[in-house]
Formats: structure tokens, sequence, C-alpha cells
């Protein structure tokens, strides 16, 4: 897949041929074949929670490649006085964990109380149908996040305030393409 391109699959799929046929055959007139729901590529669900991203308020999931894309300029530590990337200690409000992570928190520095560590993780938001990282302040982030581990943004999760949960997070759903 090119970079900046947003779609999967055949030549013909992206061109509008929605049979996919290059064949030409009459056999094939008028068959589509069985298409997955939402994407026939890989995806993150939202478990039908609203992304939020004022876009498209009914999004309720993104395409994984979208994330990536993000993700591979996703700030690997926080600033003072900047919102993302922030410290993400993956409990509720409650103080109970949220979910488990795919990779284990880190040591980082906290720019709130200088000379200080916290262990945790970074979180950042994700927009849904963007590929360009988030800049904090340029527009409302929305309720999807990544949650990473500042010395590999790569291995990330993604996550999403949940409604039905106070607006603590619950983990999205990786759907590999078919």
């Amino acid at each position: 897949m090119s970079s900046g391109s947003r779609y999967s699959g055949s030549a013909a799929s992206r061109s509008g041929n929605p049979t996919g046929s290059t064949s030409g055959s009459s056999t094939n007139t008028g068959y589509a074949p069985p298409r997955r729901s939402p994407t026939d590529s890989s995806y993150y669900d939202f478990h039908g929670h609203s992304a939020n991203s004022g876009r498209d308020p009914g999004t309720t999931w993104m395409y994984a490649a979208d994330a990536r894309a993000q993700q591979a300029n996703a700030p690997t530590q926080q600033v003072l006085g900047v919102r993302y990337a922030g410290y993400y200690g993956n409990k509720d409000s409650n103080g109970n964990p949220c979910f488990p992570l795919s990779m284990p928190p880190e040591s980082m520095p906290n720019p709130r109380r200088p000379g200080h560590s916290s262990t945790g993780w970074l979180h950042h938001p994700l927009i849904p149908g963007e590929q360009t990282t988030y800049v904090s302040g340029t527009a409302r982030p929305g309720a999807v996040r990544s949650v990473y581990a500042p010395s590999d943004r790569t291995n990330f999760d993604v996550m999403y305030h949940d409604s039905g949960r106070g607006g603590d997070f619950s983990q999205a759903t990786y759907v590999p393409r078919r």
C-alpha cells in the first residue's frame, strides 16, 4: 500500500469497479463478492462508541493504516504546557486498571515535577480518516487515543473514551485484514 492511501484491495476496487472483476467475463456481471463491514482493510473497532472527531461524529472505527501513519510522528516525551503526548497510568477513575496493554510501562521524566519520574505510558490523539499526526491545540482531539511506551512509539494500542464507563478509556479491538 502506498503511503497516503487510505484504501487497500485490488486496483479494480479502488477505481470504482464494484465487482472487482478485471476479466471482462459476462458471468461476473452484477456479482459483488461478500463485503465485510465496515471495510476489507484492517481497522480498529470502537465497539459502537463514537470517535467524536467533529468531522464525522458517527465514526465508530478507524483504518489501522491511518493509526500507524499518525503514530509514526507521535511525541516521545511530555512537554510542560503541551497537553499531548500526555502521561497515561492505565487506571480508571476509581484507581482500578483499565485493561492489559501490549507493552510494559516505562519510567519517564515528569515535566510538572522536575527531577521526578513517573512509571506509565504516553497517550496521544488519533483522528479517524486522517494520516497526519494530531498537533495539540489545533483542533478538538476527539475520543480516540494511542497508548505507547516512550521508547517505542511503533508498538501501540488504541483506546477510546467510553461513555458507558463514565468517560474512562476502553481498549479498541484490532480487526486484521481479510
